[in-house]
């Protein structure tokens, strides 16, 4: 027990000097809460909160018990160790174990011998560390190997992927800590947080080049998220970037994340930041540009516009152009009042260009209209922003989750995206809607219905962003095997006249996922609408490559019989249809009564066939009903019902009345023979499952009926009482 919590207190230690370097990228979030946001997950798999650490002093005090702990333990037998590990552990050591093991703790959901293989896997990687706090090569070795099994054996399990982050960020293996970031990103690339838990790591490891790399990765993977962005720039901060740099990239966020409606934390962050610098006129600016956008931040902004103006000279604030228009619509005005403009009589005109001296000169009336004027140019843009934002309000207040989960998103919230970006659409503007729809496909990024719906509006803007929104969707794991989505993408491709295009569309799904019977239906379409379009439609087309394609569907023996007599229905249609051969038609269907010979629905089309040869052969009708009506494999239901066909053919259609009354009488003696039939096998005692006594259902298990066991538990109360009394 005391190895147990000496070890304990050792990987504390190592946790706590590992996020060191980590803790500025976290400072903003504000604890858990943000962290299971910006994780995507309920429980992140390590808590990153700052304000509740020790100090310093503190852990290195700790670090140095817990190595004297160590050196008196580390000798202590395997089976020691695991005998001290099944004893009852005291209070405080549970208190430790379920503060500081996160692993354990986000398993409490899984079945219990998942729980304890994955205890075990992690008191062996615990017991490896050695006073010097290297891992033992081996036993890291196999954590890795467990842990990636378990990803590779069930990859769509959100929870395996965070036991693999959570074990590579504590084993400091910057390697492994790259190929797993690394495969979890390209798999969950909208998971923002792990994108600044990778970028964190590596500046552990002293790789600021890489660290930039990640981040840049990153801000291109979600360019709306604005807490990447300020993690990514509070990085380049600490780093001495200069001046220009930094204002660079700000200027990079707000132009994409800045036009978000929850941007609020960017602006403020940009504004605070030129205002330290004294940058007044950038801070004028930004608060003008916040004038057009509708974002959670424009009722403060306007009001810091006014502070602002108050506070400072108009000159600072304003560029020169729109100073020398405003100054001198205050000078006309003045003017005509007899009201000085300058403390002096100087002349207004000689004084423009020495700024200097007419701040200097300006009276305190000429100022004040100043500040008026530009106060009453901006209150109008701030009346139109309001009623912007307040027609957005009803939407955003609905939105619950604005970011990326694995778990499903409740009808109602998709409900309410698609109304927002219908009510985008109507208002016009392009930029808006984009952004929106960028927002909504982040939270939902594994429903193809936004998708398509983004994929339809950029169709009437461009083909080429069409094109790069249907490929970015088909290439994400949440879309990659959904059909729906590969058939818009098919169908966009078809109608600009891309039939290669659409065709490698729809092969790739097909490879993919086979056996789809809609994305085998439309590429058959598509190769023949291609033949239409290159040729006139009649008998003489070659039409090789779709025949192919029909045989290949029908001889693929890796789906199912009844779907490959389908696709020869489907075939044996197209050269009669359009082909006029119903010889063709006819051995299509036959080859497949070969090897389905139980299949109902080739019988019926062998029927249509013959009813549909020109010129009309009664013969040919009666022979194919007869080789229906004689199959062993058809059920004698199946058989009446074609003898009943053949009857009202002969009826039809025959000149013979010796024929029909024939097969009348067969007919009707046929029918007598399939109702005794029927009344034996209902006469006859069932051998399966029972028949509950007090419902009509069958039960295979009759315990839980629950109507039967309601009856047996009012039965044994009344007996008690029966017993009692």
């Amino acid at each position: 027990m005391c190895w147990r919590k000496a070890s304990q207190v050792s990987v504390l230690h190592l946790i706590y000097m590992d996020s060191i370097s980590e803790s500025y990228c976290y400072s903003r979030s504000g604890g858990s809460e943000s962290d299971e946001r910006a994780s995507g997950i309920e429980a992140s798999p390590r808590r990153y909160n700052s304000r509740k650490r020790s100090s310093e002093r503190r852990s290195r005090k700790r670090s140095r018990r817990s190595a004297h702990r160590l050196e008196k333990h580390h000798r202590r037998s395997r089976s020691d160790r695991r005998h001290h590990s099944s004893r009852s552990r005291s209070g405080s050591s549970r208190r430790k174990r379920r503060k500081y093991s996160s692993s354990e703790r986000s398993d409490s959901d899984e079945r219990s011998s998942a729980r304890r293989a994955h205890k075990h896997v992690d008191e062996s990687t615990n017991r490896s560390v050695q006073n010097n706090g290297e891992h033992d090569v081996d036993a890291h070795a196999k954590a890795l190997t467990y842990y990636w099994a378990k990803v590779d054996n069930d990859p769509n399990n959100f929870e395996n992927w965070m036991r693999l982050l959570s074990y590579v960020e504590k084993a400091n293996d910057i390697e492994a800590v790259r190929l797993s970031f690394d495969t979890f990103l390209a798999r969950y690339p909208l998971c923002f947080g792990y994108w600044t838990k990778y970028a964190c790591l590596e500046l552990k490891n002293h790789n600021e080049e890489k660290c930039i790399q990640v981040y840049e990765r990153g801000v291109s993977v979600i360019p709306l998220s604005v807490d990447l962005w300020l993690s990514y720039i509070d990085f380049l901060k600490r780093y001495e970037q200069s001046e220009e740099q930094l204002r660079a990239i700000y200027q990079r966020a707000i132009m994409v994340a800045g036009r978000e409606f929850c941007s609020k934390e960017l602006w403020r962050d940009y504004i605070e930041w030129e205002y330290s610098n004294k940058n007044f006129k950038a801070v004028m600016a930004t608060y003008d540009q916040l004038l057009t956008i509708p974002t959670d931040y424009y009722k403060s902004s306007y009001s810091n516009l006014r502070t602002l103006i108050d506070n400072h000279h108009p000159e600072e604030l304003l560029c020169e152009e729109e100073y020398r228009t405003v100054f001198s619509n205050t000078c006309r005005m003045l003017k005509a009042k007899n009201i000085k403009v300058f403390t002096n009589n100087e002349d207004s005109t000689a004084l423009l260009p020495d700024k200097d001296r007419e701040k200097r000169a300006l009276t305190k009336p000429a100022i004040a209209d100043l500040r008026l004027r530009i106060k009453e140019s901006r209150e109008k843009l701030f009346e139109e922003l309001h009623t912007a934002v307040n027609r957005r309000l009803p939407f955003e207040n609905r939105i619950s989750r604005p970011y990326f989960h694995v778990k499903p998103l409740e009808r109602s919230q998709l409900d309410n995206w698609k109304k927002y970006c219908e009510f985008e659409i109507r208002e016009g503007n392009r930029e808006r809607i984009q952004v929106l729809f960028e927002r909504c496909l982040i939270a939902c990024a594994m429903y193809e219905e936004m998708w398509i719906m983004y994929a339809n509006y950029m169709e009437t803007v461009s083909d080429v962003e069409t094109r790069q929104i249907y490929s970015r969707a088909c290439q994400t794991h949440y879309l990659s095997r959904k059909p729906n989505i590969h058939l818009s993408w098919a169908a966009f491709e078809e109608r600009h006249g891309n039939f290669d295009e659409a065709a490698h569309v729809l092969d790739s799904y097909e490879k993919m996922s086979p056996g789809n019977i809609m994305i085998a239906i439309r590429r058959l379409g598509l190769e023949r609408r291609q033949l239409l379009s290159n040729t006139e439609n009649d008998a003489t087309t070659d039409c090789g490559s779709l025949c192919a394609l029909y045989e290949r569907f029908i001889n693929n023996e890796t789906l199912d019989l009844k779907v490959r007599s389908f696709y020869a229905i489907k075939y044996a249609r197209f050269q009669l249809k359009m082909r006029n051969n119903s010889e063709e038609a006819e051995r299509i269907i036959l080859n497949a009564l070969e090897k389905d010979k139980q299949s109902i629905e080739l019988y019926l089309q062998l029927v249509d066939l013959a009813y549909a040869r020109q010129p009309f052969n009664l013969d040919l009708l009666l022979q194919t009903l007869d080789r229906a009506i004689a199959s062993p494999d058809l059920p004698d239901s199946v058989k009446l019902q074609f003898s009943q066909r053949k009857m009202t053919a002969l009826e039809d259609f025959s000149p013979d009345v010796a024929a029909i009354q024939s097969h009348y009488e067969a007919h009707m003696q046929f029918q007598n023979l399939v109702k005794e039939n029927d009344k034996d096998k209902a006469a006859t005692p069932r051998n399966g499952p029972p028949i509950c006594e007090f419902c009509p259902f069958l039960m295979k298990k009759p315990f839980l009926c629950r109507i039967r066991l309601l009856a047996q538990v009012m039965s044994f109360t009344v007996s008690t009482l029966d017993n009692k009394q």
